[in-house]
């Protein structure tokens, strides 16, 4: 038998799979289900923020090469100790069902999937979700941090009404991090920039945010800024069994990376250029690339499939760890 199961995911030839939610796998399952490029890295956590029993479940987005100096025990700041950070954290969703928020841990999944497909290197999520109040709702989720842009992430999210009529308010919002020291943001329609510093290191890292909307019926839109948050709020009159589709398109630079006084109108004008090509331009382009990295994949394991799937599944992380690079520079089969 190929497949094999670690704690709540099952293992198979193309994709690890999630088939229900237990709050107590977070820990694991947010490292089975990370999307990375090299450059970025999203913890495999959910675009909607998980808080149970007074405590709220980080999201987590990192950098690499992005660091803060770390201190030894006694508060002295040590040159050769440095710690990866969470930077501005932009894949965050908001989902109210009338007047009662998506909660992972309230209600009840009648379907629950988590899948990280190898071949596309894209993580899907489907739900059904039933409210406390009976509503029904179906979401389905694409994941994408770009093997072809190391600045890019997007996100396809899809809710359907499936029992109802009625209010469907979805807030996308970008924020900075505890780590970091906002120093600007600001944001226009469905674009928003911030930028955030480190305090010891001086480096700074933008983030850019486009939102787009599919749908057919009526919605309102205003974008709030607050504190250190900037929040895209869409309140849809949502139609029973008509699909609501919000696309998210992230880019991240850092002072590492570009000259700071460039950074600002590249980042804008790049996530234009996205926006205007959209989520199905970035989703073909992440199937091409994998499609061209598997076909130059072959191991010989004397027929052991388990084997072979666990090789495979260690394949995609190392070209997750170091992207582009590992084609040329690191890659054994």
């Amino acid at each position: 038998m190929s497949n094999f199961f670690v704690n709540n995911c099952l293992f198979n030839e193309w994709n690890v799979i999630e088939k229900n939610f237990d709050i107590n796998n977070m820990p694991l399952s947010s490292k089975v289900f990370e999307t990375s490029n090299g450059y970025i890295k999203m913890i495999g956590d959910f675009e909607e923020e998980v808080y149970f029993n007074n405590k709220v479940y980080p999201q987590g987005t990192t950098i690499n090469g992005f660091y803060e100096l770390d201190s030894d025990s006694y508060g002295i700041k040590d040159p050769l100790k440095n710690k990866n950070i969470n930077v501005i954290e932009a894949k965050c969703l908001k989902i109210y069902v009338e007047d009662e928020e998506f909660n992972i841990i309230n209600g009840v999944f009648l379907e629950y999937e988590r899948n990280l497909d190898l071949r596309s290197g894209i993580l899907y999520r489907h739900f059904i979700w039933e409210s406390p109040r009976g509503r029904r709702i179906e979401v389905n989720v694409k994941r994408i941090v770009s093997f072809n842009n190391k600045h890019l992430a997007a996100i396809c999210y899809e809710v359907v009404p499936l029992n109802f009529s009625g209010e469907i308010k979805i807030i996308s919002s970008v924020k900075v991090e505890k780590d970091l020291k906002m120093v600007e943001k600001k944001s226009k329609d469905s674009f928003g920039l911030m930028v955030g510093e480190t305090n010891n290191t001086k480096f700074k890292v933008i983030c850019g945010v486009e939102n787009s909307v599919s749908y057919e019926g009526r919605y309102d839109f205003e974008n709030i800024e607050k504190d250190e948050k900037i929040e895209f709020i869409y309140d849809f009159q949502a139609i029973v069994n008509k699909k609501i589709q919000l696309n998210k398109f992230i880019l991240y630079f850092t002072s590492k990376d570009f000259k700071e006084k460039d950074m600002e109108s590249k980042l804008e004008d790049e996530l234009i250029n996205i926006k205007r090509l959209g989520f199905f331009s970035i989703e073909k382009s992440q199937k091409n690339f994998l499609k061209r990295f598997w076909e130059n994949f072959y191991i010989n394991t004397n027929a052991n499939k388990t084997i072979e799937n666990m090789v495979r599944f260690n394949e995609f992380k190392l070209l997750q760890k170091y992207g582009g690079n590992y084609i040329a520079t690191y890659r054994l089969v």
